[in-house]
């Protein structure tokens, strides 16, 4: 597990954090972190680090090296996204990438295969911003109707 602790030690060190003090933020007892250099965690525990240092499980257990499991062409829309729509991309990404009945690999070059990845997370980010305008319109009338006291 020592891939899991180098990692964990260098988005501590990203983001100007002690292991101490994200183990206080996390509310894990002191030495929590410094265990995972020799042992296995949890894995919820290793949930939890990945929320919250914003990666995926993946990539703290050294099994990716991409942080967010988002193509590297498509980071600028996902730093515009909020956590909630983070975590439906990354599922769409993990469906489109494990059960792609669509694509054929063999039959097309990896950049093709790219390009409609990409096509296809657009149109979910399109679909997510939709459901969200009508989700805060709806909060908007809410607040309304609570306001005048109905």
């Amino acid at each position: 597990m020592e891939v899991l602790f180098k990692r964990v030690l260098n988005l501590c060190n990203e983001n100007n954090l002690t292991i101490y003090r994200a183990e206080q933020k996390l509310m894990w007892a002191n030495g929590t972190i410094k265990k995972m250099k020799t042992s296995v965690p949890s894995s919820f525990k290793v949930i939890q680090l990945a929320e919250f240092f914003d990666v995926t499980a993946d990539y703290l257990l050294g099994l990716a090296d991409d942080r967010h499991g988002v193509p590297e062409d498509f980071m600028d829309e996902w730093n515009l996204l909020d956590n909630l729509q983070r975590a439906y991309v990354q599922g769409v990404i993990r469906g489109l990438l494990l059960n792609n009945d669509e694509v054929e690999l063999d039959s097309i070059d990896k950049t093709s295969h790219l390009e409609i990845q990409k096509k296809n997370i657009q149109k979910h980010i399109e679909k997510l911003n939709q459901e969200l305008t009508i989700l805060e319109a709806k909060d908007k009338r809410t607040m309304k109707t609570d306001v005048r006291g109905y």
